[in-house]
């Protein structure tokens, strides 16, 4: 069943309303800054200059180590999966069939890609066992498992270095990987 654009818009902005709330509520709880990150901030923010004073990430660039360097190997859309592994954090799990969409995103602190993958549930269930054996742990506010009635999951999760955002929606997979303070 193919979803209308405009009822997968109004589902996309539901979710990511959800998750800005759950990551305001899990920060809250943690002691942490509650505007650190959010599905739909974290691809956007700028580092504050106190973030440009935090360990350096894999995600950072290379050279100045200014905190809004960008990266300059950043995959381009039609890219696969062994262009993703270099530019995600090494040992993030990633699917074996993926096709990169749009422009992924880096900065020191914060690193955004969108691809698709060719059956949404199976990349759900991937995310939800290589995760944790990844050592990330998955947090409260996700996705029990990937819903067909609104072609939808979500996946919060953290390491002791990094918050994990992930969203699909139909067959587009959308991460979010924020470097923690």
């Amino acid at each position: 069943m193919r979803v209308s654009p405009l009822r997968r818009a109004g589902t996309l902005a539901a979710i990511a309303a959800v998750l800005v709330t759950l990551a305001a509520c899990s920060d809250e709880g943690a002691g942490a800054d509650p505007t650190s990150t959010s599905a739909t901030t974290a691809a956007t923010s700028e580092p504050t200059d106190s973030e440009s004073t935090a360990t350096q990430s894999p995600t950072e660039t290379s050279g100045s180590g200014t905190s809004d360097a960008t990266r300059t190997d950043v995959p381009v859309a039609g890219g696969g999966p062994e262009e993703l592994r270099a530019f995600l954090p090494e040992g993030f799990p990633i699917p074996e069939e993926l096709t990169i969409t749009g422009d992924p995103t880096a900065t020191a602190r914060n690193v955004n890609v969108t691809f698709t993958v060719p059956d949404a549930v199976e990349a759900f269930d991937f995310f939800e066992t290589q995760l944790p054996e990844a050592g990330y742990e998955i947090l409260p506010g996700s996705s029990e498992s990937y819903s067909t009635d609104v072609s939808s999951g979500a996946i919060l999760a953290q390491n002791d270095e990094r918050q994990v955002n992930l969203l699909i929606v139909d067959d587009e997979v959308e991460i979010t990987i924020t470097a923690r303070e």
